[in-house]
């Protein structure tokens, strides 16, 4: 009967367990997310200073003023992928979770995929570090809406790759602890620990003595 488990080396376990992704088992590769054909604009200048001004904003606290200008600025202009992330951080800070998710979704597939007839606003050096930031954000949404469970642990870690294959190194130590062998290591880890204090749970404790009151 054929096993289950995957069929890496040695080395590329430790690999997977010291955070060093294993060559052969990479979910998306740099060559996959370089790939761009769609065509691009750089910001215009009125744009971004517009949104420097809505994201100094939400730097300094004031939320609340923030998001509906974020909100008005990604409906004014619908390609600009980088409004759409920032519209996803802020609603997270504001623990709406749920429009984060939707914000973000549109700033992947902005970045991935293109807008149909119409320029994705994006300087063409920034697209990496902005994706990267998209798929992490999305990473770690999907592991808190998802309760980590495993099938979002996994789709996380998919995520994680992701960013990790753009240059993240964040993204690349979280996808490690989540892939499959890593999680074992750490429950069998866990499981021993477990067992060794268990064996010292009858032990005595060390006596205590009572500060003495002088008499």
């Amino acid at each position: 009967m054929a096993s289950d488990r995957p069929n890496l080396t040695d080395d590329q376990i430790l690999s997977i367990v010291f955070d060093e992704d294993p060559a052969s088992t990479p979910a998306a590769s740099a060559n996959d997310l370089d790939a761009v054909d769609f065509e691009m604009a750089p910001i215009p200048a009125e744009v971004k200073d517009k949104h420097l001004r809505i994201i100094s904003l939400a730097a300094s606290g004031k939320l609340d003023e923030a998001l509906p200008q974020l909100v008005a600025l990604t409906q004014e202009h619908p390609t600009f992928a980088g409004a759409f992330n920032d519209l996803a951080q802020t609603y997270r800070l504001l623990r709406r979770e749920e429009d984060a998710m939707g914000a973000l979704d549109l700033a992947i597939e902005l970045l991935t995929k293109g807008a149909s007839g119409t320029p994705v606003l994006i300087q063409a050096e920034d697209r990496k570090k902005v994706l990267a930031a998209a798929f992490t954000q999305r990473a770690m949404l999907r592991r808190f809406l998802g309760g980590a469970s495993e099938e979002a642990d996994e789709l996380a870690r998919v995520d994680f790759e992701r960013a990790a294959a753009l240059g993240s190194e964040f993204a690349k130590r979280e996808a490690a602890k989540l892939h499959p062998i890593a999680k074992l290591c750490d429950s069998m880890v866990s499981q021993m620990m477990k067992d060794y204090r268990a064996t010292l749970g009858g032990a005595p404790g060390p006596a205590c003595s009572r500060p003495s009151d002088g008499n």
